[in-house]
């Protein structure tokens, strides 16, 4: 489970891969953004998903990335917490 996910209601293991390319020089005209594609597989059945994006990286030795991504996942469209809440996933 990770810190950003901790109050989805999911109590149960994720797999998770990823893989970020070299930065693309053709696209200098905004910066040179880098490819990415990440997985997260939920070993318990409940929501998982894969994203391809690209992302930019400002600064060295100390950094901010930024990014756009779009994502496919098979999470229900609503999902009811036990506060009474609900997380809709689209």
């Amino acid at each position: 489970m990770t810190i950003i996910a901790d109050d989805s209601n999911q109590k149960s293991v994720d797999f998770q891969a990823g893989y970020r390319g070299d930065r693309i020089e053709a696209l200098s005209a905004i910066g040179k953004p880098s490819p990415y594609v990440l997985a997260s597989a939920n070993l318990s059945g409940d929501t998982s998903f894969a994203a391809v994006g690209l992302s930019w990286k400002f600064g060295h030795r100390l950094y901010v990335r930024s990014g756009i991504r779009v994502a496919i996942h098979d999470g229900p469209k609503l999902l009811f917490l036990t506060d009474g809440s609900q997380r809709q996933l689209g």
